[in-house]
């Protein structure tokens, strides 16, 4: 359990809260005129602000679900694995004993 834990989800975590950081920083700098530079109104500037807030807040949700999508998908290969090794295991012992068990 605590590989699952830490060979998944802290760097599927890490990864999530990183491009999270890259997309706002992204954002911020793409969007925040200055409202005399560009010569609009503060109610247009408001406006713009909030539409790249929105987008920011949708690229953040995107990122969480991906990495819960990613971490179920990690999760369940964890489990094939230890499926996989499970039925080896079983088969090695069964070929040990066919094996051993004329020569007793």
């Amino acid at each position: 359990m605590w590989n699952l834990i830490n060979y998944t989800v802290y760097p599927l975590a890490f990864n999530y809260v990183i491009s999270t950081l890259l997309k706002v920083l992204q954002f911020t700098a793409q969007v925040n005129p200055n409202p005399a530079k560009y010569l609009i109104t503060d109610e247009e500037h408001k406006i713009a602000i909030n539409y790249e807030m929105s987008k920011i807040k949708l690229s953040i949700v995107t990122e969480f679900f991906s990495f819960i999508k990613d971490l179920i998908m990690y999760q369940n290969i964890e489990k094939i694995y230890f499926f996989t090794n499970f039925i080896y295991f079983k088969g090695f012992i069964l070929l040990y004993f066919l094996y051993y068990i004329p020569f007793l």
